[in-house]
């Protein structure tokens, strides 16, 4: 920490001494040799307050942007529900992208995603039971490549 500190000093005053020299070769192009003092002592003072400025911005923590998905984000590894299931959040997913409404594709089974898969299995001439299986996934995938 005080080597941070420490170092973080320095670049103010090195930003302050950077200042210092270039106010002072504007001061001394604009007012002569008496310009260079009153210039250097602007500039000092311009350049301290501008390092001290930057020390803060780097200082400061900024959140990565968040990423840019052309396509569906991959899914997470942690949910908020115990009750989740990637067969189920695979079977939403196919069940609207054939046309069926599931309901919030949330990876949980509930009403909503037992009527798609009901309405989906008779359309299609399969066993009606409403319920996700690896089975259905994979018809729904065949049909949705074929059609």
């Amino acid at each position: 920490m005080l080597v941070s500190v420490a170092s973080a000093s320095a670049q103010v005053v090195e930003r302050g001494v950077q200042g210092a020299l270039i106010g002072a070769g504007i001061g001394a192009i604009t007012g002569g040799g008496k310009g260079a003092g009153k210039g250097a002592l602007i500039g000092g003072a311009a350049g301290a307050v501008v390092g001290g400025i930057e020390r803060n911005k780097r200082n400061r923590y900024e959140p990565p942007p968040e990423p840019v998905y052309h396509s569906a984000p991959p899914p997470r590894r942690h949910h908020r529900h115990s009750n989740y299931s990637p067969l189920i959040h695979d079977v939403q997913r196919e069940l609207v992208r054939l046309g069926y409404d599931p309901g919030p594709i949330d990876g949980q089974f509930g009403r909503g995603t037992s009527n798609a898969i009901v309405a989906y299995q008779e359309d299609n001439n399969l066993l009606v039971d409403g319920q996700a299986s690896q089975p259905l996934l994979k018809h729904m995938v065949q049909q949705g490549a074929s059609g």
